[in-house]
């Protein structure tokens, strides 16, 4: 039963219009990416790419239109069923309304995943193809801001990939979670938006360099790229061995797990009680 409500779920996103929409944007991205990427390294400019280089700053470059698009998709799943007034005829379908939210959530999750990966797939195949490989070489980075480690070039590419998605994730389910719960789509998109650009955090960034306290540690923009915790996107090492990170102070991988879980599972259990209680009536 469940199998066939979430197939139907992901028809239901299928058919939107934005999809097209959205794969204009990124055909036309890849293009201009692969075009200014070939002016800019040619043969002559002594600079050493590979395919995972070229996929990296790629994915680095679209991942916040992939996560707008993931916001605008997760917002909408149950608002605009509210909106149009089909909520009733939805709720009435011979299934549990938990077994359909979990339906409805997992369909844009995987619609998502399928979206992200498939032009990871091929910006990395066309790189492969101009620029060949160096995913065996080594490199140092740094886990949880103050243990140096060493890893290759492919598993910090795709890895710090993954870990881009779960932030998506994270803000997908958010923006669920507000959109549901307030039936209204613009103001889960405009909140969640606001929560991504970090324009919360902004003031207590102030604080705690100020008054040198450690709030920015505990909020949820600031740990939902785990990336910089384990030295895949912000933190490195220098020529001389010092260490440089994103981790907001007293921060630690370990926290902002937890602290993502907590999040998280809370937004969830707000948006599956509401909507198992909710008279649609």
């Amino acid at each position: 039963m469940f199998g066939r409500v979430l197939l139907g779920e992901i028809r239901k996103l299928i058919r939107k219009r934005g999809l097209i929409v959205l794969g204009v944007i990124f055909g036309l991205a890849i293009l201009i990416y692969a075009l200014i990427f070939n002016e800019i390294v040619t043969d002559e400019s002594g600079l050493t790419v590979c395919a995972e280089d070229f996929t990296s700053l790629f994915y680095s470059l679209v991942v916040s239109v992939l996560t707008i698009y993931g916001i605008v998709l997760a917002a909408g799943l149950y608002a605009e069923e509210y909106k149009r007034g089909t909520i009733k005829f939805v709720m009435l379908r011979p299934v549990s309304r938990t077994t359909l939210t979990t339906a409805k959530l997992l369909a844009a999750l995987l619609y998502v995943t399928a979206l992200a990966l498939g032009v990871t797939l091929i910006v990395f195949l066309y790189g492969l193809a101009r620029y060949g490989s160096s995913g065996s070489t080594a490199v140092d980075l740094v886990f949880n801001g103050d243990t140096p480690y060493s890893t290759t070039l492919s598993i910090k590419t795709f890895g710090a990939i993954g870990l881009k998605l779960l932030s998506v994730y994270a803000f997908m389910i958010v923006a669920f979670a507000i959109g549901t719960l307030a039936k209204n789509k613009t103001l889960s998109v405009v909140l969640t938006i606001i929560l991504q650009a970090g324009i919360f955090s902004t003031p207590f960034m102030l604080v705690d360099s100020l008054a040198g306290t450690e709030i920015q540690k505990v909020l949820f923009s600031t740990n939902a790229d785990l990336s910089g915790y384990i030295g895949m996107s912000a933190s490195v090492l220098d020529d001389a061995g010092g260490i440089f990170s994103a981790i907001p102070k007293g921060g630690n991988i370990y926290l902002a797990v937890g602290l993502m879980a907590g999040y998280l599972t809370a937004a969830l259990l707000a948006t599956y009680l509401v909507v198992n209680k909710r008279d649609v009536v």
